[in-house]
């Protein structure tokens, strides 16, 4: 008989450990997240002189968030995200371009991916007016090419009072990135604050 069904959606991320063992530091897991039944499989990924093996660390589980007492939702896991497993804690770190592709094309379930959501809370939050954001990127870009590096944006939002979190962060500079390269087109940016 053949299987009709859609593949599954999995959403995969880099994650470390949230540990006090000084042995734990050098672990790299992924974890991957099934949306389909909002269940967790975590690999542990091979790192030289940790002293720890690659392999499954968790097989496929529904994880209940300890917070909620029910699974994890969708909202609830984006990069940044504290994840806990049954007593083991993981941060996400980075998601894989599909994964972000998913988040992005399903903002209104992953809601820290929401561009017009993220836009009206720069707006509500900047304690500074556009022109004077404005003021403040092109002082960082001496060449006057209408874009500035990652840490350039970051810098300005601190100073404009926006300190948004890791996903609404990288939400925000994929959206306004260069094509093709690392840099933030805030001339586009602020056009769309006012």
């Amino acid at each position: 008989m053949v299987d009709i069904r859609p593949p599954a959606t999995i959403l995969q991320f880099s994650a470390t450990i949230n540990s006090r063992r000084p042995e734990d530091k050098m672990r790299e897991f992924v974890i991957a997240y099934y949306l389909e039944d909002q269940a967790f499989s975590v690999a542990e990924k091979r790192v030289p002189n940790s002293g720890f093996g690659s392999g499954q660390f968790l097989k496929k589980t529904v994880v209940n968030n300890p917070k909620t007492g029910k699974p994890y939702e969708p909202r609830e896991v984006y990069v940044g995200a504290v994840i806990d497993m049954g007593g083991w804690q993981f941060t996400l770190q980075e998601a894989s371009e599909d994964a972000l592709k998913v988040m992005e094309a399903h903002s209104d379930v992953f809601t820290k991916c929401d561009l017009n959501e993220l836009l009206k809370i720069t707006r509500e939050r900047m304690t500074v007016s556009s022109p004077e954001c404005l003021v403040m990127f092109q002082k960082y870009d001496t060449r006057k090419r209408g874009y500035v590096t990652l840490a350039e944006v970051q810098e300005v939002l601190l100073k404009c009072g926006i300190d948004f979190g890791d996903q609404e962060f990288l939400t925000l500079f994929r959206r306004y990135q260069v094509r093709g390269i690392d840099f933030f087109d805030y001339q586009s940016f602020v056009r769309n604050l006012v």
